[in-house]
């Protein structure tokens, strides 16, 4: 296996050794100066292709910037946002010597990320695939004073009450990327205020299932896991969701093997095989039954068409009841 690229992970440690930053307890990190050039701050990122192990929210203030996600591309410019959330795997990233750009990631298993909030949940369904909103200069300025200040209520020396002022702080923001979002959304499902123990066990169950998913796929694991019994595991996470725990799980591999394979860097046995599958016959089951086609047919069909000039498919699986 050695002779293909190797998926890093990109764990929000790694970033303590970037400049500029401003971290509250290891769970969030923000950057609000727009003095750095960022070109060299991406060269500090692990080695590519990386899987993000936080969310990211990043606005571009100068200059524009490319990048593949998950087997896409997408193109930033000045008082563009773009959001990727835990499981996204950057592939490439390429910015102009101008690009300058804020940014904040937060971990999954974060005290600030609570979904009880409508807007919370709405925005952390939204982002299973990367989205860019476009804002007017307005409302570009208003994100960076917002940024600014979350750094003072970080900074401020007194801790009593930080952790509900950043909370707080994290509501507005996930209201206001949520509200934009919905603008760009035909169909908006009702998203209700519900109760702390569902949506605590929807917050672990992903954040478990980021960790675990190319090695573990029942769900009678992610119950373990979180020490109920599977069968009301997968009541909880499909009335907190609306899907089923096993299509999470699905969602998650399969998102995976499609990135690989619209790399062209990976032969179908080499993706069985990161993946963790008994063997390539099983994930070839696997992938059909999810896609629709075969891995190859798969494969051959993004390559053909990416030659063509037609873009990536952006089918999601299907998914079973």
């Amino acid at each position: 296996m050695d002779k293909f690229r190797k998926i890093n992970n990109f764990d929000i440690q790694l970033l303590n050794g970037f400049p500029g930053l401003t971290v509250y307890d290891n769970q969030l990190f923000l950057n609000d100066s727009i003095d750095y050039k960022w070109a060299t701050i991406f060269r500090m990122f692990p080695t590519l292709p990386a899987k993000v192990r936080f969310t990211v929210i990043l606005m571009c203030v100068g200059g524009e910037g490319h990048a593949r996600i998950s087997g896409n591309k997408y193109l930033v410019k000045e008082n563009d946002v773009i959001m990727v959330s835990l499981g996204n795997i950057i592939e490439t990233v390429e910015v102009s010597d101008d690009f300058k750009a804020i940014s904040v990631a937060i971990l999954p298993e974060s005290s600030l990320m609570s979904f009880t909030y409508s807007s919370a949940r709405f925005l952390r369904d939204s982002l299973y695939d990367p989205k860019v909103l476009r804002l007017s200069p307005q409302e570009g300025q208003r994100m960076v004073s917002f940024f600014s200040t979350v750094k003072n209520i970080i900074v401020q020396e007194s801790d009593m009450f930080k952790l509900e002022a950043l909370q707080g702080a994290y509501i507005m923001l996930a209201s206001y990327l949520s509200s934009r979002l919905a603008l760009q959304k035909k169909h908006v499902a009702e998203h209700k205020v519900t109760k702390w123990r569902s949506n605590e066990l929807l917050r672990r169950f992903l954040t478990e299932l980021s960790q675990n998913y190319t090695f573990e796929r029942s769900v009678q694991f992610y119950a373990q896991k979180l020490f109920i019994s599977p069968k009301y595991f997968a009541q909880m996470i499909y009335k907190e969701s609306g899907k089923h725990a096993k299509d999470w799980i699905r969602d998650f591999v399969i998102k995976d093997a499609k990135t690989m394979l619209k790399s062209g860097n990976y032969t179908v046995q080499e993706v069985s095989e990161t993946l963790h599958f008994a063997n390539q016959s099983f994930f070839g089951k696997y992938f059909k039954e999810a896609v629709g086609c075969s891995p190859m047919a798969y494969k051959e069909r993004v390559i053909s068409d990416s030659s063509e000039g037609h873009g990536s498919p952006q089918e999601e699986p299907h998914h079973q009841a």
